[in-house]
């Protein structure tokens, strides 16, 4: 056997082993940390509806962008998501908000939209703001 081809094969394997570890390493942190998250996301849920209960939804999304500033790393990231839904649907009319909001399904023109959303609120290029834009598209 050519030894490029036992090099590829030992990348691979070792690949291969490092997402079979990652798998279990995840696994285990959700099950010592899944009662925990559970706790916050339903106290963030009531948090959510209290907030935007009678508000308009630009003020959501206005205080998800807010929390989004100070917010370092995935989990924070998606408990911004879970405060904007939440949010986003105890709020008055979603009429204004939603108008120009390309359905999820259309993915270049969802791409556009998002980009352009945080260009307008001063997010430019920022990933984190993307996906959170993208998560208020269902919701519309």
């Amino acid at each position: 056997m050519p030894t490029w081809v036992k090099v590829v094969l030992v990348i691979v394997v070792v690949g291969f082993l490092a997402i079979v570890a990652g798998a279990i390493l995840a696994a285990r942190w959700v099950r010592s940390q899944g009662a925990s998250l559970e706790k916050q996301g339903k106290a963030l849920a009531v948090e959510a509806e209290k907030f935007g209960r009678g508000q308009d939804p630009e003020v959501c999304v206005t205080e998800s962008l807010n929390r989004l500033r100070s917010c370092p790393g995935f989990i924070c990231e998606a408990k911004v998501k879970l405060f904007l839904n939440g949010c986003v649907q105890a709020a008055n009319d979603r009429t204004k908000l939603c108008a120009g909001v390309p359905s999820p399904t259309e993915i270049m023109q969802s791409a556009r939209w998002q980009l352009a959303e945080c260009e307008r609120r001063g997010w430019g290029n920022n990933q984190r703001c993307t996906r959170m834009m993208g998560g208020l598209q269902p919701l519309c």
